[in-house]
């Protein structure tokens, strides 16, 4: 709809990209799980979380 009305849809509010993005959940424990099953093994910090799920996209 902002889009039609030609507002500029981004950036969005850094609230919004905290809830819905995933690169900044890392530490989030279902974003996590995914990422370890993605993976096929423990990660043990939020950095390889960001790793894999870098990987992952490159991927999809």
């Amino acid at each position: 709809a902002l889009r039609e009305q030609q507002i500029a849809t981004v950036p969005s509010e850094l609230k919004v990209e905290k809830r819905t993005n995933p690169f900044l959940r890392c530490d989030d424990a279902a974003i996590k799980k995914a990422a370890e099953a993605y993976a096929d093994q423990p990660l043990d910090s939020p950095l390889a979380v960001f790793k894999v799920l870098r990987a992952w996209k490159d991927d999809f």
